[in-house]
């Protein structure tokens, strides 16, 4: 289990399920389930390196194949990065 900057709680369970946890409570707020793969890979990948920047072309290479990479992979990237937030945005600040 692994804890961002912002008090959010990863866990390796599957389903993959985030967790917010505010850093006065107790108990882990009601979990969150992320639907799609590309965004709990995204997740995943970025749970490796609480509270640090990862590059975009570190992602990119992560993510895709160098045979699968999308037309404009940064522009898919973005497109993830956006439904990841969408997806966590109940959680609180990210």
């Amino acid at each position: 289990m692994s804890e961002s900057a912002a008090g959010v709680m990863t866990a390796a369970l599957s389903p993959w399920v985030a967790r917010a946890a505010m850093r006065t409570q107790a108990l882990p707020a009601k979990p969150q389930p992320l639907a799609g793969r590309g965004e709990r890979a995204l997740l995943a990948l970025l749970a490796l390196s609480p509270g640090k920047a990862v590059a975009i072309t570190t992602l990119i290479d992560a993510l895709w194949n160098p045979g699968d990479l999308p037309h404009d992979p940064a522009n898919a990237l973005q497109l993830r990065v956006s439904k990841l937030r969408r997806a966590l945005s109940g959680l609180g600040r990210i």
